[in-house]
């Protein structure tokens, strides 16, 4: 297995982080969405690929010495194989070598694999927003996490 990790700031990233994100999430967002969050100052989108194919993707925000984590997202078909673990590391690393120092991040307290990814990378939670995220017509606290470099 060959994996490699692209850092991609501009918006011609979009369409396919659409496509990635509507395969990992029931209520993906739009390729619009990702090519305005790709025009602001700071963005920077990750995919990870396997055999150069992409298995999995990120989006970042950094300001200053921070990055918040947008999204983050594993293809089904190749969940369950270490492909997140490789993104976040190669993402973290890719962040501190920006100078960031602190990296946040909201996960709902549903998604529990989520959850296991980020705390066995290092992250700790340090508040949460009550009813943030609504899936499936039901409401889930948002639990805000935070990895230091």
């Amino acid at each position: 297995m060959s994996l490699s990790h692209q850092f991609i700031s501009t918006p011609e990233i979009a369409k396919l982080l659409a496509e990635l994100h509507k395969s990992c999430f029931s209520e993906p967002w739009s390729e619009t969405a990702f090519e305005k969050l790709l025009l602001l100052n700071g963005t920077i989108a990750q995919v990870t690929l396997s055999n150069d194919q992409p298995v999995g993707f990120a989006l970042y925000q950094k300001t200053l010495d921070e990055a918040e984590i947008l999204t983050l997202g594993i293809l089904p078909l190749q969940r369950n194989q270490n492909f997140g673990s490789h993104l976040l590391r190669a993402g973290l690393e890719h962040l501190k070598e920006q100078g960031v120092a602190k990296v946040l991040l909201e996960v709902s307290t549903d998604n529990l694999s989520a959850q296991r990814l980020y705390q066995k990378a290092g992250f700790r939670e340090i508040g949460k927003r009550a009813g943030y995220y609504q899936i499936g017509g039901e409401n889930f606290d948002a639990l805000i996490l935070e990895h230091v470099l």
